[in-house]
Order: C-alpha cells, then sequence, then structure tokens
C-alpha cells in the first residue's frame, strides 16, 4: 500500500492461475478496491505479436473455470472496462516513443489447462481476432463484471506459439524486460488519472 501522485494504491501479485487471481481480486474488492488495473503476460499466438509487445485484451474467450462460478452463461463474453482500457492503449502509445513495440487491442484467450495450447485451437481462435493466451484474463474480467468493479487489463508478450508446433520463449529477454518496466508505468499512470 502507498501513494502514487497523491492517489492510495496498493500492489498485489497472486499465484498464477485464475482460481488464485479471482481470491486475491474478490479479497480486494471486499476490502474496498473499486479500480484495478492487472500488468501481466501472455503467450502470443497471433503474428502480429513478438517477444516484448503489449496486448491490451478487449475481449475473452473463456476456457478457465472459476469465471462460470459467477456468470454461467456460455454466450457471455467477459470484457474490460472500455475507458480504463482505452486509457492504457492511449497512454502505451505516449510512452513506448520510438521504442519498436506493437501496442494492440485485441482478443485474449484464457485456460486452466498450461501446455494444451493446441494447434487446432490456435488456428481456431486466431480466425476469431484472439491475439493472446493466458491463465487469469477472462475470470477477472467476469468477476469485476459480477461484482460492479472496474478492471483494466496490459500484457507483455512472454512467449509465442507458432503454427508449426514450435514454442519461442523469451521469459528473460531485455525486449521482454524493458517492456515491463514501461507498461507499469502505465499502469501506475491511469491509475492516478482515474476518477473514482
Amino acid at each position: 500500500m502507498g501513494v502514487y501522485r497523491g492517489n492510495e494504491a496498493l500492489v498485489a501479485l497472486p499465484f498464477p492461475g485464475s482460481p488464485a487471481a479471482v481470491a486475491a481480486l474478490e479479497a480486494l474488492a471486499a476490502m474496498g478496491g473499486r479500480v484495478f488495473i492487472v500488468v501481466g503476460r501472455i503467450g502470443a499466438i497471433h503474428p502480429r505479436l513478438n517477444i516484448g509487445d503489449v496486448l491490451i485484451p478487449i475481449w475473452g474467450l473463456r476456457e478457465e473455470g472459476a469465471s462460470f462460478h459467477y456468470i454461467s452463461d456460455p454466450d457471455y463474453i467477459p470484457a474490460p472496462d472500455t475507458e480504463l482500457a482505452e486509457a492504457l492503449y492511449k497512454r502505451a502509445v505516449v510512452l513506448k516513443g520510438r521504442r519498436r513495440i506493437s501496442i494492440i487491442k485485441g482478443g485474449i484467450w484464457t485456460t486452466d489447462a498450461i501446455f494444451r495450447e493446441t494447434i487446432d485451437k490456435i488456428v481456431e481462435y486466431l480466425s476469431k481476432n484472439i491475439y493472446g493466451v493466458d491463465l487469469e484474463s477472462t475470470a477477472l474480467m467476469t468477476v469485476t463484471d459480477y461484482r460492479g468493479v472496474r478492471l483494466a487489463i496490459i500484457s507483455s508478450v512472454s512467449d509465442k506459439l507458432q503454427h508449426d508446433g514450435r514454442w519461442i520463449r523469451g521469459f528473460q529477454s531485455r525486449r521482454l524486460k524493458a517492456t515491463e518496466k514501461l507498461i507499469t508505468q502505465v499502469a501506475l499512470d491511469v491509475l492516478a488519472e482515474v476518477k473514482i
């Protein structure tokens, strides 16, 4: 807990995966949290994204279990707070300056089955305009919708799943670390400007 540019802010680091992320979000909301910005990592499935690029999810495809305990409708499409997501995008574009990174708004696929992002699913979901995969985003967007609080997500690409089955890993790359610093600054700046 601290103060950033005159606003109280809390930084939390839950364990990975939808159940742990949802548990942390529920606790923070119960303590009075109303605006959440998640800074995360994703695996890219779209050719336009490479290690160190940025995805701001604007909708999601649910293949995790936690969110269905909040909104069970199979046709429900999770989405972030539109105003927060747009603010993240605009601030990221400004702060990136001349850095050669892509900043994209698009779909995210969330799954609980790590290492089961099969090639057939990647091809199918790419055709639906999904750019990346993670373990938490759709659950978090669903819970904040259900709870009536605000949330947006900004993620850096840490690895990439190719359509030929290759897995490109960039977890320790300088490019990824630089992008993570950038998106953390973006998140703090946007939080400082939010009207609660």
